[in-house]
């Protein structure tokens, strides 16, 4: 199943696609009446009752995912600020521990270096002269 963000998402989009296909449909059947007039018929209309149920449905599962989203407060922040100082110095420990690795390494490639310089004396030494 999709997560909370996903889903409310869904929602909103079938939120909209409801108002938008609500709104055409009353549009195309409503009779004309002045703005401040409300007759009984358009109170009693099936296709309003069916869009607004459909409306307040969508709304309300949408506000209940919202409710079940985590809750960002303070203490939350805090505790993030105490935990990237942590990371931080690990990440000052894992620098100071590659650094020695680095030296080390540089430290053997001196001394391999040497080493085949060595072998390769020996090896020019050691053939027969022509």
């Amino acid at each position: 199943m999709a997560d909370s963000l996903t889903q409310i998402q869904d929602l909103i989009n079938d939120l909209a696609n409801f108002m938008c296909n609500s709104i055409g449909v009353l549009q195309s059947v409503a009779p004309p009446c002045p703005i401040n007039e409300v007759t009984e018929d358009l109170q009693q209309e099936e296709q309003s009752q069916n869009f607004a149920s459909g409306i307040a449905r969508i709304a309300k599962d949408i506000e209940i995912l919202a409710d079940s989203l985590p809750f960002d407060d303070s203490d939350s922040k805090a505790s993030t600020a105490k935990k990237l100082m942590e990371l931080d110095k690990e990440r000052v420990e894992s620098l100071e521990d590659l650094e020695k690795v680095a030296k080390m390494g540089d430290e053997m490639v001196k001394k391999i270096t040497s080493r085949l310089i060595d072998i390769a004396q020996v090896q020019l030494i050691s053939r027969p002269s022509c």
